[in-house]
């Protein structure tokens, strides 16, 4: 099956007989597209169809539970996410309609979606007054105040939303950030960027993060910032370069791959979008693996998002599911 899944990873059955929807075969390889005569113009129209069909289904049952806080590092990503998005996917080649959920939205709504979440973090998580920022919110501000991958991540994306046409002020905003980020986080000695500010004394060790992860390091981060801001102001209007030049040189170099997969980024932009945005424009952090599978009563893993063979038929009728249940990979018994 597709799920590469053990009977050690799934312990208590909650995939048996399942199917995650994932194109196993070309359009033009299918052999009940063949045998319907079907173009594959028309095909393809057709699964847009039955895509449609099954997330209006998926949308009555119980969605995952929803961890809505708004983590000021994780929205500076999501502001230059949509700001890069804006300036890169016109460029790109849309997909054949209906390709739900995959449509794809026009450039200035992901603008919109960028200068909405930078706008929710000004309002609720920067004091202008202490030019400080918070970590995070969740109903309101927290408490604790933000560490330096807050600061440098909420530049970068502040000046992708510049440079994307969102204006003056975000170029304005992110020399007041970066201002902070020097002198609360500066090492001096070392060079690069503390995680914390030193000024919470019940943290007795100040650590600094050199691994670009799953998140990179915020001196990785803020030594692009610096460079940036260097070629974007006037000479003597930014930061010391000596900043920039210290956290290189603590910092190895890394490649990035210059492939744009164009589909696979609108359907993560209007999925985002469309289910983990505050009505205000902050981005929330995660959904719950688990939510309530109807037919045991139970909470399972991935029960808002796997189908049983048997659910696609019901739903798409038997020449439909027939379709897409090669295309897609539906099995009887599962492809978990």
């Amino acid at each position: 099956g597709n799920c590469n899944l053990s009977a050690r990873s799934d312990p208590h059955q909650e995939f048996t007989g399942k199917n995650v929807l994932m194109q196993f075969k070309q359009l033009g390889e299918a052999t009940a597209v063949q045998q319907a005569g079907l173009p594959v113009a028309r095909a393809q129209q057709l699964l847009g169809e039955c895509r449609q069909q099954l997330f209006d289904k998926r949308a009555s049952r119980p969605r995952p539970s929803l961890d809505d806080k708004v983590v000021t590092a994780w929205n500076g990503q999501a502001i230059s996410a949509y700001a890069l998005a804006s300036r890169i996917l016109p460029a790109e080649q849309p997909p054949a309609p209906p390709c739900f959920p995959v449509e794809g939205c026009p450039p200035g709504a992901y603008l919109q979606a960028a200068v909405a979440a930078a706008s929710f973090v000004k309002a609720q998580l920067w004091d202008e007054g202490s030019q400080r920022l918070r970590r995070a919110f969740c109903k309101a501000p927290s408490a604790v105040e933000g560490f330096s991958d807050d600061y440098a991540l909420l530049i970068a994306g502040l000046l992708d939303l510049y440079e994307a046409g969102g204006g003056l002020g975000w170029l304005s905003w992110a020399l007041q950030l970066q201002d902070t980020l020097d002198s609360l986080f500066w090492d001096s000695s070392s060079g690069g960027y503390f995680q914390s500010s030193g000024t919470d004394p019940s943290i007795k060790l100040r650590l600094k993060e050199d691994y670009d992860g799953a998140e990179p390091a915020p001196s990785s981060i803020a030594a692009g910032n610096l460079l940036r801001l260097a070629a974007l102001l006037p000479q003597g209007a930014s930061p010391s370069s000596s900043s920039s030049s210290s956290s290189l040189a603590v910092e190895d170099d890394r490649l990035m791959d210059p492939r744009v997969y164009a589909t696979v980024v609108r359907g993560v932009l209007d999925y985002m979008r469309r289910d983990m945005t505050h009505p205000d424009g902050g981005l929330y952090s995660a959904e719950d693996a688990d939510s309530l599978d109807t037919a045991t009563g139970k909470k399972a893993e991935g029960a808002f998002y796997v189908w049983a063979a048997d659910e696609v038929q019901q739903v798409l009728g038997e020449e439909r599911a027939a379709v897409f249940a090669e295309v897609y990979g539906v099995q009887p018994g599962g492809n978990c």
